[in-house]
């Protein structure tokens, strides 16, 4: 029993003395503190009796002070467990809690780290098919987006217009200007074909100075028409920006427009191309600065299309 005694006294020292160490709450080393004394108690208690055989029938019977002795050896052994097992388990559930906050930053860390790589993977991607100059399409991706539109032509028997644009004199602009006013000029343009399309058209730099676009479902009989708008919207006003010149210098800019139609002068990319791309040049034959429509009968100078 002296054994059980020192194993509280001992409990309790470490309680009060190790405090910092053992990270109990204020209520756990009271209720700790508590038992050791109940238990040391009752160990002093079970230790004195057989000394003294007398005492006990002061206040006890003779049948109950055999389960007093007892109780109080089973209750020593209930506290002395109790004493060593109520830390351990606290510091077990506290660092089951840590290790699941940690478990649970880690996943949004993860978690994180995916998203940021979706996020770069949509960039590279988005920057593969764009043109850096300009921000539209470029060459890989307008080719893409027309195979996509001959597949839904032939599919819901539906049309669109392909359109080659290029910009007059492009030549004389870098080599007045510079490089980086050329540059400029095919932003502007590349702006100024994104307010003028409608939903579903498609605009492309085909490469150089020429632009494509892809006007969905639009029949033979506008071809013409669009062209012209499309025209006069690139023409004015004058344009004017960083290279070019000083800050109230403006440049005219015009453009030589081919228009050729999905079913009418071909179903196959290249056959359209080609086709729109004659009707470009036609179209720089005819002096530049107007629109000409595949097939359309024309008379230049000198030439009969």
């Amino acid at each position: 029993m002296g054994s059980f005694a020192l194993l509280f006294g001992f409990a309790l020292w470490l309680c009060w003395k190790k405090r910092r160490r053992t990270q109990l709450t204020r209520l756990q080393r009271l209720v700790l503190s508590l038992l050791c004394v109940a238990g040391s108690l009752s160990s002093l208690v079970c230790m004195v009796a057989p000394l003294l055989p007398g005492w006990p029938v002061l206040f006890f019977s003779h049948n109950r002070w055999f389960a007093l002795v007892l109780l109080g050896i089973v209750g020593s052994l209930v506290l002395a467990w109790g004493s060593s097992e109520l830390p351990r388990r606290s510091a077990l559930v506290r660092e089951k809690a840590r290790s699941l906050a940690r478990e649970k930053e880690l996943r949004e860390e993860l978690q994180r780290a995916y998203e940021e790589r979706d996020r770069l993977y949509q960039e590279q991607a988005q920057a593969a098919l764009t043109d850096t100059v300009t921000g539209l399409l470029n060459h890989r991706a307008f080719m893409q987006r027309l195979d996509e539109a001959i597949a839904r032509g032939q599919t819901e028997r539906s049309g669109f217009l392909l359109v080659f644009l290029d910009v007059d004199h492009f030549k004389t602009i870098n080599d007045t200007w510079g490089h980086l006013a050329g540059d400029e000029v095919l932003r502007q343009v590349a702006e100024r074909l994104r307010t003028a399309l409608h939903a579903g058209d498609v605009a492309a730099r085909y490469g150089g100075d020429e632009f494509a676009l892809i006007l969905d479902d639009v029949p033979i009989t506008r071809a013409h028409e669009e062209g012209e708008r499309l025209r006069r919207i690139i023409q004015s006003p004058p344009y004017s920006g960083p290279g070019l010149g000083e800050p109230t210098t403006e440049v005219s800019v015009t453009t030589s427009i081919g228009v050729a139609a999905y079913g009418i002068h071909g179903t196959q990319p290249n056959r359209l191309i080609d086709q729109a791309d004659q009707a470009m040049y036609q179209a720089k034959l005819a002096g530049r600065d107007c629109v000409r429509v595949t097939g359309a009968r024309t008379t230049f100078p000198g030439q009969m299309v």
